[in-house]
């Protein structure tokens, strides 16, 4: 997740933790490629409405799936956790 889509703007930047959804802000105006049908904003929807029901969520990297690990391990409570 990006602040704008990085291939459109070269001073995007990665978001690692977002800790409040509901203040969230993205541009997801440019679209990322045309195979899908959702997009970035569908999935940041999404996120925001599991997370403000309590459920963590992720919105990771299809290249790297091992990252899913650090994910579930992950304590936002905790300032060494990955």
């Amino acid at each position: 997740l990006y602040t704008s889509n990085p291939k459109a703007d070269p001073n995007a930047t990665a978001l690692r933790v977002v800790s409040d959804p509901t203040t969230l802000q993205v541009d997801t105006a440019v679209g990322g490629s045309s195979l899908g049908t959702g997009g970035m904003a569908t999935k940041v929807v999404a996120a925001r409405a599991a997370s403000c029901a309590g459920i963590p969520c992720a919105l990771l990297h299809a290249a790297y799936p091992e990252r899913i690990y650090s994910f579930l391990r992950y304590n936002p409570n905790d300032e060494s956790s990955p």
